[in-house]
């Protein structure tokens, strides 16, 4: 599985509807040979004031990003580093979904494939209920010092993603539809 390039990446978002979404930050690093070999991060110019909520989460400052490239600039250079790599997240499917939500108003796309390591967490882990990124690195023993910050986030899933590669998934029991949805909402 790892003999591929892959590009773990993380974003950090804002919304103020449901037809306004913008990016705050992409971070992502590069695995070649189980070794990251580079790494992108970029903060973003929303072009609006960045909600409290949001300010808090991420420590992110309109001060931060005052000077910062829109993200039609940074979904462009983002893309390049890209390149035809693999792409890597934790909920890759919503991250994906939004980063292309984003990319559509620049009339850009990404059709990469994916690997998911909340997928992979719940092939490995079965027995757990819980599966977001903060939980897994605590059971697989990888260091992540600054949660909601897209390149931190990415490294820390680029451990996760190395470390899940070199286990076994697990035979899966079948859940009560009831546990099935409580734990859906717990995973990111």
């Amino acid at each position: 599985m790892l003999n591929k390039t892959y590009v773990v990446f993380d974003l950090e978002t804002v919304c103020t509807g449901p037809d306004d979404k913008e990016l705050l930050e992409i971070g992502a690093v590069k695995l070649r040979n189980k070794k990251i070999t580079d790494s992108y991060q970029q903060l973003i110019n929303p072009g609006y004031g960045i909600p409290q909520i949001i300010r808090e989460l991420t420590g992110i400052t309109d001060e931060m990003v005052k000077d910062m490239p829109t993200s039609r600039a940074a979904l462009r250079d983002f893309k390049k580093f890209c390149g035809a790599a693999v792409l890597v997240g934790h909920d890759v499917a919503y991250d994906l979904k939004y980063l292309n939500t984003v990319a559509k108003k620049y009339r850009m796309k990404f059709k990469n494939d994916t690997r998911d390591t909340l997928k992979m967490s719940q092939e490995r882990f079965p027995e757990e209920t819980k599966h977001n990124l903060k939980i897994l690195c605590e059971r697989l023993g990888v260091e992540h010092e600054h949660p909601h910050r897209a390149l931190d986030d990415a490294r820390a899933t680029a451990a996760c993603f190395l470390k899940m590669c070199e286990m076994k998934p697990k035979p899966v029991k079948k859940r009560k539809d009831s546990e099935n949805k409580k734990t859906k909402t717990e995973n990111k």
